[in-house]
């Protein structure tokens, strides 16, 4: 395994350099070596025979690296290696099934001089690597490796003016409100700001709600990307894909101008993959969101009012609350967090890990908190609607719980209850 992963690494990232000739290394589990190849483009191995190995040792790691990246740099700006045959060793050896022999030969310059890499390596696999590792043709006049430097245009970035504005809470955590225009070209905006707070003040972040941002428009991609404790964003509008990608104890609330007059719980207001990867914070959104709400959320809390199909991939953490319906696939691969559902349809549930389950008083009692909190901060109406007639609409929920995670969490209910430690329970209870 060792040997086939060493060589696809080196060989695939050569590959797609604009190299004339390519590099892979492997490690050999037998014998505790490393064996450097180098395929020249356009040559049939066959006739191209020749290996050295070189002792693994710890020692050595550190050397070996270093000479293998001055080796592949080489590759990258040279022409293809010329063999000096007065360098072959007396030592020559050609096995009788034609498998790989020794050969020591140097690397020329194109000025014709010894370069001091002079002991780079070959070796023979028995196979034409020709077209592996083809050139292709292209009507395009572009390197297949980087060749200049790339202006992404973070300078301008509207978090640029969001840290200069914030300058005072990230002196001393002061209070702090502003209100800003925000356009679709403005992608993972906060995002910087949040790793300003981060650098300052760890990774606790800021008091709640230190730093408040009311953004009116239309927001692109990748809203309060990776936003940390602290800082509030409420985007008054509209937002794109990955709202709250990577959330880390921020705060989003996405909802619609006051003046709008379309009915919010049936249009979307998002896009997909709201809260992915999601850690920590909590993100209330005001109408329909896309595809896969809250994949891979481990323990963020998100609310909206309608999904796509999808929803609660992969999640290990974390809460998500629809208030709404919901598309096809729902909880597939989940195996964590939990999911609180209205009106939810069991066909439309991937089962193969998650069971349903009526909601009790404690369910019950946190839901109506958080539909509440969801209520005050975006207005909803159809979150009024529901705490407006709350003992007979709440019995409308469902409980998505996966198996493995009730599991989990019984353990540490029995764990506190006699005292013991909880860790040492959940990993009692994991191990089945």
């Amino acid at each position: 395994m060792k040997k086939l992963l060493f060589t696809l690494l080196l060989i695939v990232c050569l590959a797609l350099s604009n190299a004339q000739a390519q590099c892979a290394v492997y490690f050999e589990e037998e014998t505790g070596t490393f064996t450097v190849m180098q395929f020249v483009s356009g040559l049939n191995l066959g006739q191209l025979l020749a290996s050295r190995q070189l002792p693994f040792t710890p020692n050595q790691v550190k050397l070996w690296a270093k000479d293998l990246l001055h080796i592949t740099a080489y590759l990258h700006s040279q022409t293809p290696p010329v063999i000096h045959q007065d360098k072959k060793p007396s030592n020559l050896k050609l096995l009788p099934d034609g498998g790989v022999f020794l050969l020591d030969f140097g690397l020329a310059k194109k000025d014709g001089s010894d370069n001091e890499l002079s002991d780079a390596l070959i070796a023979y696999s028995g196979l034409d690597l020709a077209p592996v590792f083809a050139q292709p043709e292209s009507r395009y006049a572009s390197a297949k490796r980087k060749v200049r430097e790339q202006d992404h245009g973070l300078a301008q970035a509207l978090d640029r003016t969001l840290i200069q504005l914030a300058e005072a809470a990230l002196e001393d955590a002061h209070p702090l409100r502003l209100e800003l225009p925000v356009r679709n070209v403005n992608r993972t905006v906060g995002t910087l700001l949040g790793a300003e707070v981060t650098r300052r003040f760890g990774g606790q972040g800021l008091p709640d709600d230190t730093i408040h941002i009311t953004l009116t428009g239309s927001a692109g991609q990748s809203l309060g990307a990776f936003l940390p404790h602290g800082i509030t964003l409420d985007m008054v509008g509209d937002a794109n894909d990955y709202v709250g990608k990577g959330l880390s104890g921020g705060r989003i609330i996405v909802r619609p101008d006051p003046r709008a007059v379309f009915a919010a719980e049936n249009q979307v207001i998002a896009g997909n993959v709201i809260g992915y990867g999601a850690t920590g914070g909590e993100l209330y959104l005001r109408g329909w969101v896309g595809e896969r709400f809250c994949v891979r959320n481990s323990g963020a809390l998100a609310v909206c009012e309608g999904v796509g199909d999808h929803a609660f991939e992969y999640m290990t953490g974390g809460r998500a609350v629809v208030l709404g319906g919901t598309g096809r696939n729902l909880a597939a691969g989940m195996s964590g967090g939990i999911g609180y559902v209205l009106d939810l349809d069991p066909a439309l549930v991937n089962d193969d890990m998650v069971d349903l389950h009526r909601l009790k008083a404690d369910d019950l009692r946190w839901l109506r908190e958080i539909v509440e909190r969801h209520h005050h901060l975006t207005g909803s109406t159809i979150a009024a609607s529901l705490l407006g007639d709350w003992p007979r609409r709440s019995a409308a929920f469902t409980k998505v719980l996966p198996r493995d995670y009730q599991r989990m969490l019984e353990a540490e209910r029995r764990a506190r209850a006699q005292g013991r430690d909880v860790d040492e329970a959940i990993m009692e209870a994991t191990r089945g």
